[in-house]
C-alpha cells in the first residue's frame, strides 16, 4: 500500500493526521505501508515532501508504474487531492508528485493529473448537501483546463451519498 500524506501542517505523530489514520487502517488489514509520511517538516515545504515521496516510490519500483487505485476527495471548488483550480500543479503535464498550494491554504503534496489518470482506477468521494453543487459541476460542467481540476480526471468513479447527489 502506498499513500501520500498530502497535508504538510501537522506533525506525523499527531493522532488525527492522515498518516496515523492510514497506519491504523493498514495494521487492521495486515498491510504494510510502503511510503510512510516523512518526519515532521519544520518548514511545511510541500515541494520537499513531494521529493521525499518521489524517492520513496522510486525505491520500491513505482516511480513510473501505474498505481492500482487512487482515492480522492472532491473539494467545493473542484479540487482533487492537492490540485487547486488554476494552480501550476493542476496544469502540470508531468507524471509525478509535486508541491502544491491553494490561494489561502497550506503547502501540500499532490499527484499530478497524468499520475492520477495513470492509475488503474481513480475514485472520487463526496458527501453531504454542501458537496451537491461541486458534484453536479464535476459531472455536468465544462470548465477551461485547470479551472475545475476534477474535470481533468479521465473516467473517475464517483462515490457520493444522496445529499451530494441532490443537485443532479
Amino acid at each position: 500500500m502506498v499513500y501520500v500524506n498530502y497535508m504538510c501542517t501537522k506533525p506525523a505523530g499527531h493522532p488525527n493526521t492522515l498518516h496515523q489514520q492510514v497506519l491504523k487502517f493498514a495494521k487492521a488489514l495486515g498491510m504494510t505501508v510502503i511510503a510512510p509520511a516523512p518526519e515532521p517538516n519544520p518548514t511545511g515545504d510541500g515541494s520537499a515532501e513531494a521529493a521525499y515521496y518521489r524517492e520513496a516510490l522510486k525505491s520500491v519500483g513505482l516511480s513510473k508504474e501505474p498505481l492500482d487505485l487512487v482515492l480522492l476527495d472532491l473539494g467545493l471548488d473542484g479540487k482533487v487531492g492537492g490540485l487547486y483550480p488554476s494552480s501550476p500543479a493542476a496544469l502540470s503535464k508531468k507524471y509525478s508528485i509535486v508541491g502544491s498550494k491553494g490561494a489561502p491554504g497550506p503547502l501540500m503534496t499532490t499527484m499530478t493529473l497524468p499520475m492520477l489518470n495513470g492509475a488503474g482506477r481513480c475514485v472520487v468521494v463526496a458527501e453531504g448537501k454542501g458537496s451537491a453543487p461541486a458534484v453536479a459541476r464535476a459531472l455536468n460542467g465544462n470548465d477551461k483546463k485547470g479551472a475545475f481540476p476534477a474535470h481533468g480526471l479521465v473516467s473517475p468513479l464517483y462515490l457520493i451519498d444522496g445529499e451530494a447527489a441532490s443537485a443532479l
